[in-house]
């Protein structure tokens, strides 16, 4: 009797354990998705942009509106120069 009990209560555990973990991996996936393809946030290191953006300010930089209707005069960009790491802000003249 006690035998079976335990057996319903190891198979409701490892359900719920698997309930959980699937619905945490689910999320990373978003998260990780959002995050390499729609939005990424850059830290602002120096003071080249001080009237608008301080130095250590962090920016969510959209990915998505560039490719709909381009860069205009006027808009923040954040680009990565070859044979650099750091990323550049720069406003568009």
């Amino acid at each position: 009797m006690y035998y079976l009990l335990f057996m319903r209560f190891l198979k409701l555990l490892a359900w719920e354990v698997f309930d959980i973990t699937s619905f945490l991996i689910f999320i990373a996936g978003v998260v990780l998705f959002i995050r390499f393809f729609i939005f990424n946030p850059f830290t602002v290191v120096g003071s080249s942009m001080m009237t608008t953006i301080h130095n250590s300010d962090i920016l969510i930089v959209d990915k998505i509106t560039s490719k709909f209707h381009g860069y205009q005069r006027g808009d923040i960009i954040v680009f990565v120069p070859q044979g650099k790491q750091d990323a550049f802000i720069k406003r568009i003249v």
